[in-house]
């Protein structure tokens, strides 16, 4: 089972080659709402198992595209 570390950097490596502008936030952003916490618990807890479900879906890189919320941060305030 992989661990929130070990999809984060796949997921940095492809949006890198996707050519994100910012494929390291991108690819925390993107984890963090698959496995549904924040960028705070992804970053807090690399080594932690990623578990099944939304986690094996955001590796396999499944529905990103149906399930994607537009975010934008303002002074450190998410808004949806």
């Amino acid at each position: 089972m992989a661990t929130v570390g070990e999809l984060l950097a796949a997921g940095t490596d492809r949006l890198r080659a996707a050519g994100s502008p910012s494929p390291r936030l991108d690819a925390e952003l993107l984890l963090a709402d698959a496995l549904g916490t924040d960028r705070t618990g992804v970053l807090a807890h690399p080594g932690a198992p990623a578990g099944d479900g939304p986690a094996a879906r955001f590796a396999a890189r499944e529905g990103l595209t149906d399930n994607f919320v537009a975010e934008t941060y303002t002074w450190g305030v998410l808004e949806r």
